[in-house]
């Protein structure tokens, strides 16, 4: 060959390397090729081909994985997630993939419609293959891990969180999602420094904030003062700026006209937080009051007593997918006179919407920690629950009740049963609180307790207990500490009805602190005949007990010092006799009471709306059945 002919397959040679490192594969291999057809052996030639060869089936799947519908398709898709329409999204979405099997975008909205219609395994398999498709895609990893910890399955949902930050190490959704597993699995230091990592990463990230002030409230190292700092920081930051969009109300102020009552709540289905509340909305004074309900309960969440909310209220109205500003347009439009919170800090909250104040009244409780807004008028509480030295802390001024709560597990006809401790032979206590409750000091304490009443039992219940290495270290901790395997009974989350039958094997409830298990966990414990030790601490949410227990004429189950917790579990397991006459009582006692809440907080109601129709400021009040 002829130097001029070398010099033209030079050229060929670098034309296909030039067209190869731009993507030209097709056009690189015709170059090669034609190198071939003039010298069959070259081996740059040759050794190119063979590259692309390898590199050709790659690309192509690169390009299915890439291959989308159209814009329209795919917003068609976005609008019917966005609206609810799970099912619809779904089906969309596989008939798309019949014609596009690989488009991440498709499959993405495919995960994201069946974990909302909680089919979350089919969801997290999904998820898994765009994972194996396009594996450095942050955000399926994170919404991977939200399926996963709705499965229950925390630890692995926490080091899909994990994966999502090491590729995107700026992703503050991940960090809060992170948080809100690890808070689930009782790591409140390691939840704590996640969700403070999200607002670092995003400081107008409201949600975050929310749920780092709810997971403090379990940390022993917080007290009344810090809590309340906090909640001042975050009524600083989100709620005062939405100030600027307050409005008159143009509310008729007749004092006693029928009043429009409206409950924001997460929680309109088989919920704790709903026992305490749904007496207010299943038998409210229909000619006094007309109820509105808006509901974040998620679509396929709803069940029987969703319905009942559905069929007894006035109106109802999904928030679902409504910004906070559209829903206190809708609270407007409604023309509500008294807006109430039923969340708090607690998840699914709405908060900002209290923040633009539409209604002329607005009302917190029942059940939580105050959330400290500014544009929030009054508290429901009790005596029991606040402290008069405590009531300049709060900018909801409170309204003192008789009795807290109703209870709705009236409903439930599960039978009290016999004292476990006469069949058994000994004394069984119980805690069937959310995990993240049992602070290390709650636990020691109980040790304490169970090796001062020898051969005595415990029932721990919650969801996270499902989780075999949470198990084995807290079976470890006891067996530390000189407490038997034998003697610590440990199970996860069931039905509600599985639920309370746990308490026919529960002769005595233990509360745990700094943070108390709640009313709710406590009336369902009385209601089903068990009394509650509690230990009233420095806190709101450590006087939940007290709140729930008091009113029944259980106060002389509410301790004030560890050592009298212990001394009193000491000295009813003497006194059997007499536990088992309490337990057939505190039923009825409950039963006697569940009238009172829902017309106390009607009248408190009425006086209020009374004094805005006067043009009167915010005040304590007190109302009472005396």
């Amino acid at each position: 060959m002829s130097p001029s002919q070398q010099l033209t397959i030079e050229q060929v040679i670098s034309r296909a390397k030039k067209a190869a490192k731009q993507g030209n594969l097709a056009v690189a291999q015709q170059l090669y090729q034609a190198v071939l057809q003039h010298q069959p052996r070259h081996p740059i030639a040759t050794q190119g081909l063979r590259l692309l060869q390898k590199e050709l089936p790659r690309r192509q799947s690169l390009q299915a994985q890439t291959a989308n519908p159209s814009q329209d398709q795919i917003n068609a898709l976005i609008n019917l997630y966005h609206s609810g329409q799970m099912s619809q999204a779904e089906q969309s979405c596989r008939q798309l993939l019949q014609t596009y099997p690989q488009s991440l975008i498709v499959l993405n909205l495919l995960g994201a419609a069946l974990a909302g219609q909680g089919q979350l395994q089919q969801a997290v398999q999904v998820f898994d293959k765009i994972i194996q498709l396009k594996p450095d895609l942050a955000g399926v990893y994170s919404t991977r891990g939200v399926a996963l910890k709705k499965l229950g399955q925390l630890e692995a949902a926490v080091a899909s969180y994990d994966q999502a930050i090491e590729l995107q190490p700026d992703y503050a959704q991940a960090y809060y999602n992170r948080g809100n597993a690890l808070q689930e699995l009782g790591q409140l230091e390691a939840a704590v420094a996640s969700y403070n990592r999200a607002i670092e990463l995003k400081p107008d990230f409201a949600e975050a904030y929310s749920n780092l002030i709810f997971t403090q409230d379990f940390l022993s190292s917080m007290d009344l003062i810090q809590q309340h700092k906090e909640r001042q920081l975050w009524d600083q930051r989100f709620i005062q700026p939405l100030q600027q969009y307050h409005s008159p109300h143009p509310n008729p102020a007749d004092s006693e006209r029928p009043l429009r009552i409206g409950y924001l709540s997460a929680d309109f289905k088989r919920h704790s937080a709903a026992q305490g509340f749904a007496d207010l909305i299943l038998s409210y004074e229909a000619k006094q009051f007309q109820v509105y309900c808006y509901s974040g309960v998620g679509i396929g969440q709803e069940d029987e007593l969703t319905v009942s909310f559905q069929q007894q209220a006035s109106g109802w109205r999904s928030t679902q997918g409504v910004t906070d500003t559209a829903l206190a347009q809708q609270i407007r439009q409604d023309q509500i006179d008294i807006l109430v919170d039923l969340s708090g800090h607690t998840g699914g909250n709405r908060l900002l919407t209290f923040g633009y104040k539409p209604a002329p009244i607005q009302v917190t409780g029942i059940g939580h920690y105050p959330p400290g807004l500014s544009t929030i008028d009054y508290r429901l509480t009790t005596r029991f629950g606040t402290l008069p030295e405590e009531e300049s802390l709060f900018p909801e001024q409170p309204i003192y009740l008789d009795y807290f709560i109703s209870f709705y597990l009236h409903q439930i006809r599960l039978a009290v049963g016999p004292l476990p401790a006469r069949v058994n032979g000994f004394l069984t206590f119980g805690c069937l609180n959310r995990w993240q409750k049992v602070s290390s000091t709650t636990l020691a304490l109980w040790v304490r307790l169970l090796l001062a009443i020898p051969n005595s039992r415990l029932i721990l219940k919650a969801s996270q207990l499902a989780n075999e290495s949470l198990r084995g270290s807290i079976l470890g901790q006891m067996k530390e500490s000189g407490v038997s395997e034998e003697r610590i009974d440990l199970r996860g989350g069931t039905s509600q009805q599985e639920h309370l039958a746990v308490y026919q094997e529960i002769d005595i409830s233990l509360d745990p602190f700094p943070h108390g298990g709640g009313i709710g966990s406590s009336m369902e414990s009385v209601w089903m005949g068990v009394p509650v030790i509690s230990l009233y601490g420095d806190r709101v949410a450590s006087r939940a007990g007290a709140t729930a227990l008091c009113p029944l004429g259980l106060g002389d189950w509410v301790v004030k010092r560890e050592s009298e917790y212990i001394e009193l579990a000491q000295d009813w397991s003497q006194r059997l006799g007499e536990l088992e006459q309490l337990r057939l009582d505190l039923r009825r006692r409950v039963e006697e009471q569940a009238q009172v809440f829902p017309r106390q907080v009607e009248e408190a109601y009425r006086r209020i709306w009374q004094r805005w129709c006067r043009g009167e400021k915010a005040s304590p009040l007190s109302v009472s059945q005396n």
